[in-house]
């Protein structure tokens, strides 16, 4: 994992891509995470909005 933190980081903005995959499993999270539960979506609908992410 050290490698992977030493990488540069680059911004990308998500109009530049085909797909953006986002993986969830609400039914893990409902009971000692239910905020969670929706968290995906949410990152994906504000991902579309802003259409930048990092």
């Amino acid at each position: 994992m050290d490698e992977v933190f030493k990488v540069d980081k680059k911004l990308i903005e998500s109009k530049d891509l085909d797909v953006l995959m986002l993986r969830n499993d609400p039914s893990a999270d409902l009971e000692e995470r239910p905020w969670a539960q929706y968290a995906g979506i949410v990152f994906g609908q504000l991902a579309k909005r802003m259409e930048c992410w990092c």
